[in-house]
């Protein structure tokens, strides 16, 4: 389950219902990134990284989220490699919901 505190209920249809799909929005910023599970946190995603790229003061990690690919940026101090895992937070009052 996926814990939220911002929904934006306006749309055509009415808003969300239970079944029907919606788009989750979060700034890049305010997920948490982590090399093991944090503990007693809600909303954490395990992943794994699939490409990396050195772009001089940061990394571009390609990484597995589910049947999609994303990118973090994150600085160059992580030095993580192919094949890592790594786990995402993403904390309930920074995620908002949209109807689709």
């Amino acid at each position: 389950p996926l814990w939220v505190r911002h929904v934006c209920a306006s749309s055509a249809e009415g808003g969300l219902v239970p079944g029907r799909e919606v788009m989750v929005a979060i700034r890049p910023e305010q997920i948490g990134v982590f090399r093991s599970p944090p503990q007693g946190k809600n909303n954490v995603v395990p992943t794994t990284v699939e490409d990396v790229r050195f772009l001089g003061d940061r990394y571009e990690y390609t990484i597995s989220l589910g049947k999609e690919k994303r990118v973090l940026l994150l600085p160059g101090s992580e030095n993580l490699r192919t094949g890592d895992k790594l786990f995402l937070e993403f904390t309930a009052d920074k995620i908002t919901l949209w109807p689709q």
